[in-house]
């Protein structure tokens, strides 16, 4: 299971990354509409494992970042997903 934030704002606890990745392509599609421009949106994801789930449900709970390891990349012009 995968933890996505944007911001400090918790977006939602996905089961697989094609789910976090087809959530994420959404919301970048929704605020291009909305905004008409593309830009960096940071995303940032963690894994939440049975062994770390106390260190990963704090993390959640009080929106630290530090616990989300993985930064989502994007292109700048495009808001295309570069790295996941």
């Amino acid at each position: 299971m995968y933890a996505l934030i944007q911001r400090s704002q918790l977006i939602g606890i996905f089961t697989s990354k094609p789910k976090m990745r087809a959530a994420i392509e959404t919301l970048i599609k929704a605020s291009f509409e909305v905004d008409g421009v593309h830009g960096h949106y940071h995303f940032k994801y963690t894994e939440i494992l049975p062994n770390q789930m106390c260190k990963q449900m704090f993390s959640l709970f009080t929106l630290h970042d530090e616990y989300f390891e993985h930064e989502v990349e994007t292109d700048w012009n495009t808001g295309e997903i570069l790295k996941l």
